[in-house]
């Protein structure tokens, strides 16, 4: 039977039951899933936050902001660091931001929101570890509060204009560049007060609360006696911003070139097409009115613009506007016949790339298949030969050594939780003062372990280096290898007490 011989309110039903279910078996598999990437380095020093007290950027030198490290600090307390508890964790955030959208996108009908939503759900779980508990994910969250402000609020009241300026400060804190994503409901909430007067006391609040939210979290650090460090690394952003995908530093013409050719990936991509096909839908039957769509127009422009902010157009960078696009679908749902069908196919599509994809990372993770089980390898070598709470230091970025350090409960031995800061810029004065405090540290308490991921990447391009001379020299000096992968090694301090064995890993 074609979709179209279907009478289009039982199709509609059909699509978006079908989809739950997928999001729903989604959901599950992802409880088996094991963190990677990003995720395991946060929550290792959001895990030192909690039982060592240490505050980040005295403590760690990290590039993420405050509210990042509470959240998964509030992991760490409520549900732990397991893999389970990530898995929860992303579920309880998807829910937040399905939920949330779902209340946005419900003035065009209980079918647009329900699916629109549903179709987010996939998006997000089909990214598997790459989305997990990112920041741009983290950031959806005050988003779509901001959004069903913006469009479904008719009357502005002081809650509502305290609600979008607390959200609008827990973007900046999470990351910068994402509050952008606030501006069309903001608009949006202002449109819809009576009078310049009115709007402009709806600003001043705003940025009042705004203001008063940033300046209790820079009192906070410093009276922690952090902010120099946090200083330090708002200025090492500007010298990373300047990598590109492929972990190259450019100079600015050939970096201009790149981030327009990454922007232009995403203008032509079947993404845009599926939302400028559904936001045209919606106008056309009356689900979107023409101010709203002019705001979906604008969430869509920004999402073009964050990545190449970010600079390295890596997946979960454009997260926001793939689940964007993907949740403008809904509106398919709202014309007719034909465009219920059109959501049909989306859903059909879109279900059988997330199905085969989850069911991988849960059998074979990522953790395991891409980088060949470093992590573990670390974590079991330590739990066997070190004490509980022994001082590593890792030599990588994310590649590893930092979950390693998590499954072992291994403390960090200095303030550099991995060492891709002093490969690029290497002339720089705060690069030179990363690397003259790394190796200041390592002299005064050198680690018992160094956990050296051999396949990390390095950075290429201008004002790069493919070593450290002094820490590659006194590492020489003072270690030897205890255990080996090709993707791996385990060096030993040679002043700790008892024979060193040597262990060659299969």
């Amino acid at each position: 039977m074609v979709m179209t011989s279907i009478p289009s309110e039982r199709l509609r039903n059909v699509t978006v039951w079908t989809t739950a279910l997928v999001a729903v078996f989604a959901c599950v598999c992802s409880l088996f899933w094991r963190m990677y990437l990003d995720t395991p380095i946060l929550l290792y020093l959001a895990k030192q936050m909690v039982q060592q007290g240490a505050v980040p950027y005295r403590d760690f030198v990290e590039m993420n902001l405050p509210l990042t490290y509470g959240f998964f600090s509030g992991i760490v307390v409520v549900l732990g660091s397991s893999d389970l508890s990530v898995a929860v964790a992303q579920a309880l955030v998807v829910a937040l931001v399905s939920g949330g959208m779902a209340y946005a996108l419900a003035g065009a009908g209980r079918g647009c929101a329900g699916f629109g939503a549903l179709m987010g759900v996939l998006r997000l779980y089909s990214g598997t570890w790459g989305f997990t508990l990112q920041r741009e994910l983290l950031a959806l969250i005050p988003v779509t509060i901001l959004l069903g402000i913006g469009f479904r609020v008719c009357v502005i009241r002081l809650r509502h204009t305290l609600l979008a300026a607390f959200c609008l400060a827990a973007l900046t804190l999470i990351k910068p560049q994402v509050t952008l994503y606030a501006l069309p409901a903001l608009v949006l909430m202002g449109l819809r007060l009576d009078g310049w007067r009115a709007r402009l006391l709806n600003l001043l609040i705003v940025t009042g609360v705004y203001s008063a939210v940033l300046a209790l979290c820079a009192a906070w650090l410093i009276r922690c006696g952090a902010w120099q460090g946090f200083c330090e690394v708002v200025q090492y952003w500007f010298l990373y911003g300047q990598m590109n995908f492929c972990y190259v530093f450019q100079a600015g013409p050939e970096r201009m070139q790149g981030l327009v050719r990454g922007v232009a990936k995403m203008v032509f991509s079947p993404y845009l097409a599926l939302a400028v096909l559904s936001l045209g839908i919606g106008v056309r039957f009356g689900a979107l009115s023409r101010r709203a769509a002019w705001a979906w127009c604008a969430l869509l422009a920004i999402s073009l613009v964050v990545p190449a902010l970010s600079g390295q157009f890596w997946g979960y960078h454009r997260l926001p506007f793939f689940y964007l696009c993907v949740v403008s679908s809904g509106y398919l749902m709202s014309g007719p016949r034909w465009s219920v069908a059109c959501a049909a196919l989306v859903a059909l599509l879109w279900c059988g790339f997330t199905v085969p994809r989850v069911i991988e990372e849960a059998r074979s993770p990522a953790v395991v298949r891409l980088n060949h089980g470093v992590a573990d390898f670390f974590a079991e070598y330590l739990k066997k030969h070190a004490e509980p709470g022994v001082r590593v230091q890792p030599i990588d970025w994310a590649d590893g050594a930092l979950h390693g350090m998590l499954l072992a409960d291994a403390r960090l031995a200095t303030r550099f939780p991995y060492t891709f800061y002093f490969y690029h810029h290497v002339s720089h004065p705060l690069i030179q003062r990363f690397r003259a405090a790394f190796m200041q540290e390592l002299l005064a308490d050198p680690p018992r372990y160094l956990l050296d991921v051999v396949s990390a990447p390095k950075p290429t391009g201008l004002d790069t280096s493919a070593g450290f001379a002094a820490f590659d020299a006194w590492r020489a000096e003072q270690y030897r290898v205890v255990a080996q992968t090709a993707e791996a090694r385990i060096w030993q301090w040679k002043g700790a007490q008892g024979r060193v064995k040597e262990v060659q890993a299969p």
